[in-house]
């Protein structure tokens, strides 16, 4: 018997609540000391707790879920690059590159070493997603990588606590708000230092184990976990699913086939569109993580992310796709795919349990960024993460106004307008966003940001669904398309514009799909909408396409 399996269930419930204790603190730490609001407000972040082989032990409980999948992979490349005896106490680790990370380049990924009784036992891992690294913004508007902004490689960024400064000097020199930037890294660094104190207090309490030994029993059992979750599901062989993303002129098709074989299930995105010469190309780890993370909500959802959970799974995509592109292809939008990703494994589950998965969400949320320079010739950079309707479910209506799959906060209101020259004009729901059915799909919102001052800026939208909206499920309506406008001109999902003082952006970001035959919903439910403002008409009887037909015609 291994020493794992003797570990008792209560006593490793004990241990890894405390250390997943210990990577919420570390994410406290951060938001406390973080610069930027798109960390501090917006919570793009995660922590890890690692063992000294790499494996993940435990997460903070607001990370986000692609970086619950990527930062394990990150962390092995960073273990290759710089082996277990190379790192001293305070060394930190650090890369973004988008095949070795997240996916994009904003997000700054970083290791620092847990030492306990004059050894390496673990690792602290962090990511965040910084408000600017150069180039050309947050955007998809590259034609490659390299416009994208500053690629970092692995590289030693501390050593023994002490920040290396050819490493901060390049940063500095690369990005057009360094004192926000570095701020950031060293408040993610921060967060590294208390998890490692927290972990060795953890250790010091329990002397007989250590966290290779939690982490072998929390992988044997939960691996153990998913494999029962599989056989359970009622999938003989593989079923099919198949999502259509806008591109820039031309349908892009995400294709997933789902295969159960014994105990072990292949995702398979064979057939999906190739890569494109635009940042919406999704790196395999990125594809792979929202991937995982749809599985495991619709399986498993009380389980922890580690290898042991992930471990029967297998996810396949053709090298040169949208969803493994060969480097150095544009990625900077990447959540618009790896976000479709998760909805079409969700759409090829909802075949076989549509019982335990939810009608597509207002997914991928929109993003805006802007970048300019203030009146006192500061430059600023920031971003704003706009909210769709999550679809509705088998058991309640969607949920209005959220990020899911992702799980990141709109920046209030208050701290937008002291922190950037613009004034927020309106942040509503969408009436009639939501799918019709009988549970509604969440609403979407609309939101109007105006550039105040005398001097001009840039901004870039990242944003889908305006083709392709939201669908039902079970005879449930579609959500509402995505829209933008600049002064009440229409304008493209992924454009970058030059912004005069006084231009006014809006945004109506999609609504969720409804679940279910409308006309089974309940008079009271249709009453309660209308007089809450979220429909302008029943749903159980007017379904928005025959709406729109009725509109058509009429003209």
């Amino acid at each position: 018997m291994s020493t794992a399996t003797t570990l008792s269930p209560s006593r490793l419930k004990v241990l890894w609540e405390r250390l997943a204790a210990a990577t919420d603190e570390a994410g406290t730490a951060l938001r406390r000391s973080a610069f930027s609001n798109v960390i501090r407000e917006s919570r793009d972040f995660s922590y890890s707790l690692f063992d000294r082989s790499g494996r993940p032990l435990a997460q903070s409980s607001e990370s986000i879920p692609s970086f619950l999948g990527t930062l394990p992979l990150t962390m092995r490349h960073l273990l290759e690059r710089f082996p277990v005896e190379d790192w001293g106490p305070g060394d930190v680790a650090m890369t973004n590159d988008p095949w070795l990370g997240t996916g994009h380049l904003p997000d700054v990924c970083i290791a620092r070493p847990v030492f306990h009784a004059g050894e390496v036992v673990g690792f602290a891992g962090a990511v965040g997603h910084v408000s600017d690294i150069g180039g050309m913004g947050l955007s998809a508007s590259a034609r490659e990588l390299h416009q994208e902004g500053l690629v970092i490689p692995p590289v030693w960024a501390y050593r023994a606590d002490e920040p290396l400064s050819i490493v901060t000097d390049v940063i500095a020199a690369n990005v057009r708000v360094p004192t926000e930037v570095l701020g950031d890294i060293e408040a993610l660094v921060a967060g590294c230092r208390v998890l490692d104190r927290r972990v060795r207090h953890t250790l010091e309490d329990a002397p007989d184990c250590d966290l290779v030994t939690v982490a072998t029993a929390l992988n044997e059992r939960s691996e153990a976990a998913m494999r029962e979750a599989i056989e359970a599901l009622p999938l003989e062989g593989a079923v099919e699913h198949e999502l259509v993303m806008d591109g820039q002129g031309e349908p892009l098709p995400i294709r997933v086939r789902v295969e159960k074989r014994g105990t072990d299930l292949v995702l398979d995105f064979s057939g999906s569109a190739h890569q494109v010469p635009y940042g919406v190309n999704s790196v395999l780890a990125y594809t792979r993580a929202y991937s995982l993370y749809a599985l495991k909500c619709a399986l498993a959802p009380q389980l922890p992310n580690n290898d042991g959970t992930f471990a029967p799974v297998s996810v396949i995509a053709e090298e040169g796709s949208v969803l493994n592109p060969a480097p150095p292809a544009a990625v900077g939008g990447r959540n618009m795919t790896g976000h479709f990703v998760a909805l079409a494994v969700l759409g090829a589950l909802a075949k076989v349990v549509p019982e335990r998965v939810l009608a597509e969400s207002g997914a991928p949320r929109p993003v805006l960024s802007m970048r300019g320079v203030r009146e006192n010739g500061e430059r600023f950079s920031t971003v704003f993460f706009l909210m769709g309707g999550m679809g509705a479910t088998p058991v309640r209506d969607g949920h209005s106004v959220t990020a899911f799959p992702t799980n990141t906060s709109f920046t209030p209101v208050e701290v937008i307008e002291q922190t950037n020259p613009v004034r927020v004009l309106s942040k509503r729901l969408r009436p009639d966003s939501g799918g019709a059915g009988q549970h509604r799909g969440g609403l979407g919102q609309v939101i109007e940001i105006q550039l105040l001052g005398s001097v001009p800026a840039e901004v870039s939208l990242i944003g889908n669904r305006a083709d392709n909206p939201p669908s039902g499920l079970v005879g449930g309506g579609p959500g509402a398309a995505c829209r933008a406008f600049v002064n009440g001109e229409q304008v493209g999902l992924m454009d970058t514009r030059r912004l005069r003082p006084g231009d006014v952006v809006r945004v109506e970001t999609p609504g969720g799909g409804g679940y279910g035959d409308p006309s089974l919903r309940s008079p009271a439910a249709n009453e309660r909408d209308l007089r809450r403002g979220y429909v302008t008409r029943p749903s159980d009887t007017t379904s928005r396409q025959e709406e729109d037909d009725d509109k058509r015609s009429s003209t």
